[in-house]
């Protein structure tokens, strides 16, 4: 089975964790809640080859952003999220 190390990125607010909690349990609840740095573990098969996602939350408050390049070490697939409402949230 091939690990994949997944990272969503993004300002606080921006609904990461909703995202994974959609993703993992398939409903979604726009005021999930995960601690930064929580991850969640999601087995798929493509083509018959097995996959295990983890899939990593990460804090989107400032104080935060130097652990956060801790959980971008050996990461194959990085997701950064924003608001469409919030210009701020693309342009930091």
């Amino acid at each position: 089975m091939e690990k994949v190390k997944i990272v969503l990125l993004g300002k606080e607010k921006v609904v990461k964790t909703s995202i994974i909690v959609q993703y993992i349990s398939e409903t979604f609840n726009e005021c999930a809640i995960l601690r930064g740095g929580d991850r969640e573990i999601k087995y798929l098969t493509i083509k018959d080859k097995k996959l295990e996602l983890y899939i990593w939350d990460t804090s989107g408050h400032e104080k935060f952003s130097s652990i956060n390049k801790i959980f971008m070490k050996n990461t194959q697939i990085a997701l950064i999220i924003y608001s469409i409402n919030d210009k701020k949230s693309f342009i930091d």
